[in-house]
């Protein structure tokens, strides 16, 4: 059974991954299905008809196969202020020196987009990941 991501169908409801609580507010990870082919009856002969008849058609149906990894918004927006204030408090530093703060910046990078955030702080977070690729360059 092939695995695949259904566009266009909406997220089915998750426990949100930090606090439990139902939603699908934001999603981090869509869910995966198992894509399978099954036979259904779509005409037949009525039951006191002397020949009996069955037309089958086949019919692509999907199930269930990986919850949706998803935020509540509250959570959500509890996560891109303690990123925010991260980058904020540490952003002289960083940029100072890019090259000793590689994993941190890295970490941080990888987090925001993980988390699709938008905002005031994707300017810094770029800003640091050029700098980060220009100190790489200079060695």
């Amino acid at each position: 059974m092939p695995r695949v991501i259904r566009e266009g169908v909406a997220t089915p409801y998750g426990e949100c991954n930090i606090c439990k609580r139902p939603t699908r507010s934001h999603v981090l990870e869509p869910a995966i299905y198992d894509e399978f082919t099954t036979e259904e009856v779509v005409g037949r002969a009525d039951d006191y008809a002397s020949k009996q008849w069955e037309e089958v058609e086949e019919v692509v149906k999907y199930r269930l196969a990986k919850n949706a990894i998803v935020l509540c918004h509250g959570c959500y927006v509890e996560q891109e202020k303690k990123l925010t204030a991260m980058v904020d408090k540490n952003y002289d530093r960083w940029m100072e020196s890019p090259a000793t703060y590689v994993a941190r910046i890295r970490t941080i990078a990888e987090t925001y987009k993980y988390y699709q955030f938008e905002g005031e702080v994707e300017t810094k977070i770029k800003s640091l990941v050029k700098a980060l690729k220009g100190s790489k360059n200079d060695r």
